[in-house]
């Protein structure tokens, strides 16, 4: 695992400066902090970090083929590459390494752009071609590897993260609005946009080509929705038993140590499963819990999987002190990110990496085998929908909001009667504007409230995924979207920076390309039965796994944010949130977020999303955009944290 970063001028004239390229390389040590290395020629310089997990002694970046002519860094692991290689060879290719990312440049010597077929994996590269001074660029299928970009008439500067990016001091910091729009609403920034205008994602299963006419973006795989309605459900058990086998298989390969990410779920249970049926020696699993106890510890199902596999398994708990974190937290992130489950997985990181250099992990297993609840909802909702609108509006609508009143004090059903009430409103909408609507954290009204000038509408982005999937199938629907859009912008991007910012490789089996478009094939009655998630998986692990952990009702992973905020939290919230504080930007009414502070505090309803994510903007804008020096960036203190945070 790497990072990777570089910067190409049009004109072949102008000259790269190679102290810019390290110290844009250097911004990443934490991604590779077991090797370094740079290249620079005329117009075009590349660099790399390298964390050394396959060929660990010659497996050194930037990488050439035979003849010099084009060169690679290369960030992630392609889990085929041994059987590329022996293709390769025969076909005339010599390799000095047994590493993949030579299979890599020797496959676009043979296939051109059409190597990124041949690849199982997850990546983000460059290669250089010094013939005809062009670059291209890649990222894998489902965006598990991240790559940003800057351009503009004259220039193309990547990175594995922004901060390599803005190592360069010529890269304007300015806020871009319509993504600042798009976070409130769906608590990060989607692809292609980033709080940066004018740095961009490279959207997953793209490549990029860069010459002297600009850059050209093309897509070269989609996720495949098109049910094979032929084949009978122990068919597609038995494919799926195969590949997910292999899958987790492939991604043990490693030449340093490895263990898993276990909570006690569905997917990551299955993942350690595998993992036992495959090695001679106990797997080394990691879990993290909570010291307040309750929904969201769930240590005790994790031991519980443990115990049933016999693992060599470590867990820990920690407590509000984590959000000392924050300043380390917002400097991984490089632009705001409100999922703050990435605490809890930021420290579970930091425990793993003292025993291991790599972790599976069960992560993408619920967007593609229908595993959250929201799927079910909107399942039910086509049933309710059928109720006459005033039978809705007159009678269950109140009721629900009875019962909420009842219930505040519980949480948990709280958010139930919450959701219920909100998809009531919403039942005479479009199904798709609904769906997309169901994810806002500040809705339409809200928004309007907190903005103190108007900000762009931009919901066909997500629109735009929804209406792809020409179909009845509402499930297909769904899993698209959110395959497309919060799978790899929150979901990967959590565990990609958190791992990495530990120098900690993770794996995910459950998105391995073949695994994803068997489920696309499979039809949506497979996958989900009203109030029975993820019941093509359940099926696929019972017998395997203990009869509890198949029945248990799906658990998200999080924290406790709500009851930090309104305790530990609460000077630095208010602090963070002051009057003062937002007139630093001018871009939010403070009455309006004096609003949202009170009504937490009191529990008169819980904001503890929406507070958090306006405190992590403040906190980005004022490192990012007021004050920000590459210099003052808080390497030191992250060092600390790193590895010295008192946790129990």
């Amino acid at each position: 695992m790497c990072g990777i970063t570089g910067k190409i001028f049009i004109d072949i004239n102008h000259q790269v400066d190679p102290h810019l390229i390290r110290e844009m390389t250097s911004t990443l040590t934490h991604r590779g902090p077991d090797d370094a290395g740079m290249f620079v020629r005329e117009n075009m310089g590349i660099g790399m970090q390298r964390l050394s997990i396959i060929d660990v002694t010659a497996g050194h970046q930037p990488m050439f083929n035979e003849d010099r002519s084009k060169v690679i860094v290369f960030n992630g692991e392609i889990y085929n590459y041994r059987s590329i290689k022996n293709d390769l060879v025969k076909r005339g290719h010599h390799f000095t390494s047994n590493s993949d990312t030579e299979v890599i440049i020797h496959s676009y010597e043979e296939f051109g752009v059409d190597c990124l077929q041949h690849f199982n994996g997850m990546f983000a590269f460059a290669i250089f071609d010094v013939t005809d001074n062009s670059l291209f660029i890649a990222r894998d299928r489902l965006g598990i590897k991240p790559l940003y970009y800057y351009l503009d008439s004259e220039r193309l500067l990547f990175g594995s993260e922004i901060k390599a990016i803005l190592a360069d001091p010529s890269i304007p910091r300015v806020l871009d609005l319509e993504a600042l729009d798009l976070y409130l609403r769906f608590l990060y920034v989607p692809a292609p946009f980033s709080m940066f205008k004018g740095i961009s994602k490279l959207p997953a299963a793209h490549y990029g080509i860069f010459t002297s006419e600009g850059l050209k973006l093309h897509q070269y795989w989609d996720v495949p929705f098109q049910p094979d309605t032929s084949a009978s459900e122990s068919d597609f058990q038995a494919e799926f038993n195969e590949l997910f086998r292999e899958s987790v298989e492939m991604r043990m390969i490693s030449d340093v140590p490895l263990g898993a990410f276990l909570s006690g779920g569905i997917d990551s249970s299955s993942i350690v499963a595998m993992m036992s049926q495959a090695s001679s020696t106990p797997i080394k699993t990691f879990s993290i819990g909570f010291k307040e106890g309750g929904y969201h510890d769930e240590t005790a199902y994790a031991r519980q999987v443990a115990d049933y596999f016999n693992t060599d398994h470590t867990e820990f708990h920690v407590d509000a002190n984590v959000l000392d974190l924050l300043p380390t937290y917002i400097h991984h992130f490089d632009e705001p990110f409100g999922d703050y489950a990435a605490f809890p997985t930021f420290l579970v990181s930091k425990l793993a990496r003292e025993h291991v250099t790599v972790v599976l992990t069960g992560d993408g297993g619920d967007e593609v085998f229908a595993g959250y609840e929201r799927y079910a909802s909107e399942q039910l909702a086509t049933y309710y929908g059928m109720l006459p609108k005033s039978f809705r509006d007159r009678v269950i609508l109140p009721l629900l909001q009875a019962g909420q009143s009842v219930i505040s004090s519980d949480w948990r059903l709280s958010h139930y009667f919450a959701d219920a009430i909100k998809k009531t409103r919403l039942m005479n909408i479009d199904p798709g504007d609904r769906y997309i609507l169901s994810f806002h954290k500040f809705n339409n009204a809200l928004r309007s409230t907190l903005y103190t000038s108007p900000h762009p509408d931009n919901i066909h982005l997500f629109r735009q995924y929804w209406d792809h999937i020409n179909s009845s199938d509402r499930l297909s629907q769904q899993l698209y979207l959110d395959i497309k859009t919060s799978l790899p912008d929150d979901m990967l991007t959590k565990v990609d920076r958190t791992t990495m910012a530990t120098s900690l490789e993770a794996r995910v089996p459950f998105l391995d390309h073949r695994i994803v478009e068997l489920a696309g094939r499979m039809p949506s009655s497979m996958k989900l039965r009203p109030w029975l998630l993820k019941r093509f998986v359940k099926r696929a692990m019972h017998g395997i796994l203990p009869e509890e952990i198949i029945k248990r009702r799906k658990h998200g992973f999080s924290a406790p944010m709500d009851r930090w905020l309104r305790h530990d939290m609460r000077e630095l919230l208010c602090d963070t949130l002051s009057e003062q504080a937002l007139n630093r930007h001018g871009l939010f009414h403070s009455h309006c977020v004096q609003s949202l502070i009170t009504n937490h505090l009191n529990g008169v309803m819980n904001n503890g999303v929406r507070l958090f994510m306006l405190m992590v903007f403040q906190m980005w804008h004022d490192t990012y955009i007021l004050n920000y020096s590459h210099a003052s960036e808080p390497q030191s203190k992250i060092s600390h944290y790193l590895w010295n945070e008192s946790v129990s």
